[in-house]
């Protein structure tokens, strides 16, 4: 698992707001759809649903990979700054 991959199919996978057919009209989630996150990820067992373990997986490999995105670019920020 490559946390950056990880960390750049979030930012591409789609976060809309949408509800399930068997609710409430009044009643709205917020997050991606099962078939775009199956399709980012392969990760579960089927494109009908989340599970919190997996979208739970993927949030924290998404931080590790945002996190190691920084680290990198602070590191070459403060080489510049030694170079002046």
């Amino acid at each position: 698992m490559d946390a950056e991959d990880v960390l750049s199919k979030v930012l591409d996978i789609p976060i809309t707001t949408w509800r399930f057919k068997s609710e409430d009209d009044e009643v709205k989630h917020i997050g991606p759809v099962a078939q775009d996150f199956m399709a980012s990820f392969g990760y579960g067992s089927s494109d009908k649903h989340i599970t919190s373990t997996d979208a739970d997986g993927v949030a924290l490999a998404a931080i590790q990979g945002l996190n190691l995105k920084l680290t990198q670019e602070l590191e070459e920020k403060q080489t510049e700054i030694d170079r002046l």
